[in-house]
């Protein structure tokens, strides 16, 4: 298998539950346009940027989930080259999130998006702090 063993810094192997498996997936089974327009993200994160619309990440979620080794410089472009998703490596790892990965609870953006905020019932602006996974 492609996925063992991985830069992961909790497991020697890479597991279903991680997002990098159902990445590569996504990449055999969908139109390669569609696949270049996606973001991926972990639960936490994709709540927080609908949130906020502020695409960050968060460390818990991109290490335990996403083969990023926080220690070693984050992305790990030897992995993502040897697995078959090197055009993660050419566009800056922008589809997994190259902007700043937070540490749980730091704000994120300037808090709930008007939108979100309307669509909650809640005001515009409330503080939203990066996420962490459920495990």
């Amino acid at each position: 298998s492609p996925f063992a063993p991985t830069p992961c810094v909790f497991s020697s192997l890479e597991q279903l539950e991680m997002e990098i498996p159902k990445t590569l997936w996504l990449k055999r089974n969908m139109k390669p346009e569609l696949f270049k327009r996606c973001q991926f993200f972990d639960l936490p994160d994709f709540l927080t940027y609908r949130a906020t619309g502020f695409n960050r990440r968060s460390c818990c979620s991109v290490a335990c989930k996403c083969s990023y080794v926080p220690t070693k410089n984050g992305w790990q472009p030897e992995f993502f080259q040897k697995i078959g998703l090197g055009e993660f490596v050419e566009n800056g790892f922008e589809q997994l999130g190259r902007e700043e990965v937070l540490t749980a609870g730091m704000p994120i953006g300037s808090g709930l998006s008007k939108k979100a905020a309307e669509e909650m019932g809640l005001l515009e602006g409330t503080p939203v702090g990066s996420g962490v996974i459920d495990a």
